[in-house]
Protein backbone atom coordinates (compact mmCIF):
# COMPACT_ATOMS: atom_id res chain seq x y z
CA UNK A 1 0.00 0.00 0.00
CA UNK A 2 2.76 2.47 0.93
CA UNK A 3 4.67 1.67 -2.24
CA UNK A 4 1.50 2.25 -4.31
CA UNK A 5 0.81 5.56 -2.57
CA UNK A 6 4.41 6.69 -3.12
CA UNK A 7 4.14 5.87 -6.82
CA UNK A 8 0.92 7.86 -7.17
CA UNK A 9 2.44 10.90 -5.42
CA UNK A 10 5.52 10.72 -7.66
CA UNK A 11 3.37 10.60 -10.79
CA UNK A 12 1.33 13.59 -9.64
CA UNK A 13 4.50 15.59 -9.05
CA UNK A 14 5.74 14.80 -12.56
CA UNK A 15 2.34 15.75 -14.01
CA UNK A 16 2.36 19.14 -12.26
CA UNK A 17 5.92 19.85 -13.38
CA UNK A 18 5.04 19.09 -16.99
CA UNK A 19 2.08 21.48 -16.90
CA UNK A 20 4.05 24.33 -15.34
CA UNK A 21 5.44 27.06 -17.58
CA UNK A 22 9.14 26.78 -18.34
CA UNK A 23 11.22 29.33 -16.40
CA UNK A 24 14.83 30.32 -17.04
CA UNK A 25 16.94 32.91 -15.21
CA UNK A 26 19.57 34.96 -17.03
CA UNK A 27 21.72 36.99 -14.66
CA UNK A 28 25.04 38.86 -14.90
CA UNK A 29 25.98 37.09 -11.65
CA UNK A 30 25.18 33.58 -12.91
CA UNK A 31 28.86 32.67 -13.02
CA UNK A 32 28.98 33.31 -9.27
CA UNK A 33 25.68 31.46 -8.67
CA UNK A 34 24.26 34.51 -6.92
CA UNK A 35 22.16 37.60 -7.51
CA UNK A 36 23.17 40.58 -5.40
CA UNK A 37 20.77 42.82 -3.51
CA UNK A 38 21.47 45.58 -6.04
CA UNK A 39 20.34 43.43 -8.97
CA UNK A 40 16.94 44.17 -10.49
CA UNK A 41 15.15 40.93 -11.40
CA UNK A 42 12.74 41.22 -14.31
CA UNK A 43 9.99 38.65 -14.83
CA UNK A 44 9.49 38.32 -18.56
CA UNK A 45 6.56 36.15 -19.69
CA UNK A 46 6.79 35.07 -23.32
CA UNK A 47 4.86 32.84 -25.67
CA UNK A 48 6.31 29.37 -26.27
CA UNK A 49 7.42 30.08 -29.84
CA UNK A 50 9.83 32.72 -28.50
CA UNK A 51 11.75 30.36 -26.23
CA UNK A 52 14.83 30.10 -28.43
CA UNK A 53 14.96 33.75 -29.52
CA UNK A 54 14.23 35.26 -26.10
CA UNK A 55 16.72 32.98 -24.34
CA UNK A 56 19.42 34.29 -26.68
CA UNK A 57 18.20 37.88 -26.30
CA UNK A 58 18.09 37.69 -22.49
CA UNK A 59 21.62 36.34 -22.38
CA UNK A 60 22.91 39.19 -24.58
CA UNK A 61 20.88 41.76 -22.65
CA UNK A 62 22.28 40.64 -19.28
CA UNK A 63 25.86 40.94 -20.54
CA UNK A 64 25.41 44.64 -21.27
CA UNK A 65 22.98 45.47 -18.44
CA UNK A 66 24.94 44.13 -15.50
CA UNK A 67 22.48 45.34 -12.86
CA UNK A 68 19.48 43.54 -14.39
CA UNK A 69 18.73 39.81 -14.39
CA UNK A 70 15.97 38.35 -16.55
CA UNK A 71 13.72 35.49 -15.48
CA UNK A 72 11.94 34.05 -18.51
CA UNK A 73 8.72 32.01 -18.31
CA UNK A 74 7.32 30.41 -21.48
CA UNK A 75 3.79 29.16 -22.18
CA UNK A 76 1.08 29.54 -24.81
CA UNK A 77 -0.28 33.09 -25.16
CA UNK A 78 -3.70 32.12 -23.82
CA UNK A 79 -2.10 30.48 -20.78
CA UNK A 80 0.05 33.58 -20.21
CA UNK A 81 -3.03 35.80 -20.27
CA UNK A 82 -4.73 33.59 -17.66
CA UNK A 83 -1.61 33.58 -15.46
CA UNK A 84 -1.28 37.36 -15.63
CA UNK A 85 -4.94 38.00 -14.86
CA UNK A 86 -4.62 35.60 -11.93
CA UNK A 87 -1.81 37.75 -10.50
CA UNK A 88 1.38 36.11 -11.76
CA UNK A 89 4.44 38.34 -11.21
CA UNK A 90 5.31 40.11 -14.44
CA UNK A 91 7.35 43.03 -15.74
CA UNK A 92 7.18 42.39 -19.48
CA UNK A 93 4.94 40.14 -21.56
CA UNK A 94 5.41 39.08 -25.19
CA UNK A 95 2.64 37.23 -27.02
CA UNK A 96 1.95 35.75 -30.44
CA UNK A 97 -1.29 37.63 -31.03
CA UNK A 98 -3.13 40.84 -30.22
CA UNK A 99 -6.26 39.01 -28.99
CA UNK A 100 -4.65 37.71 -25.80
CA UNK A 101 -2.74 40.95 -25.29
CA UNK A 102 -6.08 42.76 -25.43
CA UNK A 103 -7.37 40.48 -22.64
CA UNK A 104 -4.63 41.59 -20.26
CA UNK A 105 -5.03 45.21 -21.36
CA UNK A 106 -8.75 45.03 -20.59
CA UNK A 107 -7.81 43.64 -17.17
CA UNK A 108 -5.55 46.67 -16.56
CA UNK A 109 -2.55 44.35 -16.19
CA UNK A 110 -0.43 46.17 -18.76
CA UNK A 111 0.31 49.78 -19.65
CA UNK A 112 -1.74 50.23 -22.83
CA UNK A 113 0.64 52.91 -24.11
CA UNK A 114 3.56 50.47 -23.97
CA UNK A 115 2.09 47.89 -26.38
CA UNK A 116 3.99 47.57 -29.65
CA UNK A 117 4.59 44.98 -32.34
CA UNK A 118 8.17 43.70 -32.10
CA UNK A 119 8.13 40.79 -34.57
CA UNK A 120 6.05 38.86 -37.06
CA UNK A 121 5.95 35.18 -37.98
CA UNK A 122 4.47 32.82 -40.55
CA UNK A 123 3.18 29.27 -40.34
CA UNK A 124 4.92 26.15 -41.62
CA UNK A 125 4.05 22.48 -41.90
CA UNK A 126 6.33 20.44 -39.66
CA UNK A 127 7.07 16.77 -40.20
CA UNK A 128 9.45 14.11 -38.96
CA UNK A 129 13.00 14.65 -40.18
CA UNK A 130 13.25 14.01 -43.90
CA UNK A 131 9.48 14.41 -44.46
CA UNK A 132 8.87 10.63 -44.76
CA UNK A 133 5.22 11.06 -45.85
CA UNK A 134 6.28 13.39 -48.71
CA UNK A 135 3.91 16.17 -47.67
CA UNK A 136 4.11 19.02 -50.20
CA UNK A 137 1.33 21.48 -49.27
CA UNK A 138 -1.44 22.24 -46.80
CA UNK A 139 -3.86 20.44 -49.15
CA UNK A 140 -2.09 17.17 -48.44
CA UNK A 141 -3.07 17.53 -44.78
CA UNK A 142 -6.71 16.82 -45.67
CA UNK A 143 -5.79 13.19 -46.47
CA UNK A 144 -7.40 10.70 -44.04
CA UNK A 145 -4.16 8.69 -44.23
CA UNK A 146 -2.28 11.39 -42.32
CA UNK A 147 -2.33 12.05 -38.59
CA UNK A 148 -2.29 15.83 -38.13
CA UNK A 149 -2.02 17.78 -34.88
CA UNK A 150 -2.78 21.46 -34.31
CA UNK A 151 -2.66 23.95 -31.46
CA UNK A 152 -5.81 24.51 -29.43
CA UNK A 153 -8.12 27.18 -30.84
CA UNK A 154 -7.55 29.30 -27.72
CA UNK A 155 -3.90 29.62 -28.75
CA UNK A 156 -2.74 31.87 -31.61
CA UNK A 157 -1.05 28.96 -33.44
CA UNK A 158 -4.37 27.09 -33.51
CA UNK A 159 -6.44 30.09 -34.50
CA UNK A 160 -4.02 31.07 -37.28
CA UNK A 161 -4.04 27.50 -38.63
CA UNK A 162 -7.85 27.44 -38.70
CA UNK A 163 -7.91 30.79 -40.53
CA UNK A 164 -5.48 29.44 -43.10
CA UNK A 165 -7.45 26.23 -43.72
CA UNK A 166 -10.76 28.09 -43.93
CA UNK A 167 -9.34 30.54 -46.45
CA UNK A 168 -8.06 27.60 -48.54
CA UNK A 169 -11.43 25.83 -48.34
CA UNK A 170 -9.94 22.86 -46.50
CA UNK A 171 -11.49 20.79 -43.72
CA UNK A 172 -8.80 19.39 -41.44
CA UNK A 173 -9.72 17.09 -38.57
CA UNK A 174 -6.77 17.05 -36.15
CA UNK A 175 -5.98 14.01 -34.07
CA UNK A 176 -5.34 16.34 -31.13
CA UNK A 177 -5.32 19.99 -30.13
CA UNK A 178 -2.24 20.97 -28.13
CA UNK A 179 -1.89 23.69 -25.46
CA UNK A 180 1.07 25.29 -27.23
CA UNK A 181 3.18 24.96 -30.33
CA UNK A 182 5.65 23.02 -28.18
CA UNK A 183 3.06 20.25 -27.86
CA UNK A 184 2.59 20.09 -31.63
CA UNK A 185 6.34 19.77 -32.15
CA UNK A 186 6.56 17.05 -29.51
CA UNK A 187 3.80 14.95 -31.16
CA UNK A 188 5.55 15.14 -34.52
CA UNK A 189 9.02 14.53 -33.07
CA UNK A 190 7.92 11.37 -31.25
CA UNK A 191 6.09 9.99 -34.29
CA UNK A 192 2.62 10.31 -32.75
CA UNK A 193 1.68 12.57 -35.66
CA UNK A 194 2.73 12.72 -39.31
CA UNK A 195 2.48 16.50 -39.47
CA UNK A 196 1.49 19.61 -37.59
CA UNK A 197 1.24 23.35 -38.06
CA UNK A 198 3.80 25.45 -36.22
CA UNK A 199 5.75 28.61 -37.00
CA UNK A 200 8.72 29.05 -39.33
CA UNK A 201 10.75 30.05 -36.27
CA UNK A 202 10.02 26.63 -34.72
CA UNK A 203 11.51 24.92 -37.75
CA UNK A 204 14.65 27.05 -37.35
CA UNK A 205 14.91 26.27 -33.63
CA UNK A 206 14.29 22.51 -33.93
CA UNK A 207 16.76 20.97 -36.34
CA UNK A 208 15.59 17.42 -35.57
CA UNK A 209 12.34 17.97 -37.51
CA UNK A 210 11.67 19.04 -41.09
CA UNK A 211 9.47 21.84 -42.39
CA UNK A 212 7.46 22.41 -45.53
CA UNK A 213 7.04 26.07 -46.42
CA UNK A 214 3.58 27.50 -47.03
CA UNK A 215 3.24 30.13 -49.80
CA UNK A 216 2.39 33.64 -48.61
CA UNK A 217 -0.86 33.49 -50.57
CA UNK A 218 -2.05 30.65 -48.31
CA UNK A 219 -0.22 31.69 -45.17
CA UNK A 220 -1.16 33.89 -42.21
CA UNK A 221 1.04 36.69 -40.89
CA UNK A 222 1.22 36.51 -37.09
CA UNK A 223 1.92 39.71 -35.18
CA UNK A 224 3.84 39.53 -31.90
CA UNK A 225 3.11 42.36 -29.41
CA UNK A 226 5.15 43.21 -26.31
CA UNK A 227 4.06 45.29 -23.31
CA UNK A 228 5.10 46.44 -19.84
CA UNK A 229 3.11 45.67 -16.70
CA UNK A 230 0.98 48.36 -15.10
CA UNK A 231 2.64 47.40 -11.81
CA UNK A 232 5.96 45.73 -12.64
CA UNK A 233 6.83 42.93 -10.21
CA UNK A 234 10.39 44.29 -9.98
CA UNK A 235 9.06 47.69 -8.99
CA UNK A 236 11.20 49.17 -11.75
CA UNK A 237 9.35 50.20 -14.90
CA UNK A 238 12.53 51.79 -16.24
CA UNK A 239 14.35 48.45 -16.21
CA UNK A 240 11.38 46.82 -17.96
CA UNK A 241 11.49 49.52 -20.62
CA UNK A 242 15.22 48.94 -21.04
CA UNK A 243 14.52 45.28 -21.88
CA UNK A 244 11.79 46.23 -24.36
CA UNK A 245 14.13 48.76 -25.97
CA UNK A 246 16.73 46.02 -26.39
CA UNK A 247 14.20 43.75 -28.13
CA UNK A 248 13.31 46.61 -30.49
CA UNK A 249 16.96 47.57 -31.08
CA UNK A 250 18.98 46.45 -34.14
CA UNK A 251 20.72 43.81 -31.98
CA UNK A 252 17.44 42.45 -30.65
CA UNK A 253 15.87 42.44 -34.10
CA UNK A 254 18.87 40.60 -35.54
CA UNK A 255 18.51 37.90 -32.87
CA UNK A 256 14.84 37.51 -33.81
CA UNK A 257 15.63 37.44 -37.54
CA UNK A 258 18.27 34.75 -37.01
CA UNK A 259 15.64 32.74 -35.12
CA UNK A 260 13.29 32.82 -38.11
CA UNK A 261 11.10 35.81 -37.22
CA UNK A 262 10.19 38.69 -39.53
CA UNK A 263 11.24 42.21 -38.58
CA UNK A 264 8.63 44.44 -36.95
CA UNK A 265 9.57 47.40 -39.15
Amino acid sequence: MNRSRTTIVALLIVFVVLLAPVAVLFSPQMSNNSVTEDTIELNVLATASLSNAFSTAAESFSRTNTNISVRLSFAGSSALASQILAGAPMDVVAMADNTNMEKVRAGNAIDATSVKTFARNRLAIITAQGNPRSIASIRDLASPRLTVVLCDTSQPCGRYADQMFERAGLIITPASRENSVTGVISRVRTGEADAGIAYISDAVANTDISAVSIPDADNVLAEYPIAIATQPSSGNASAAQTFVNFIMSPEGQTILKNAGFISAS
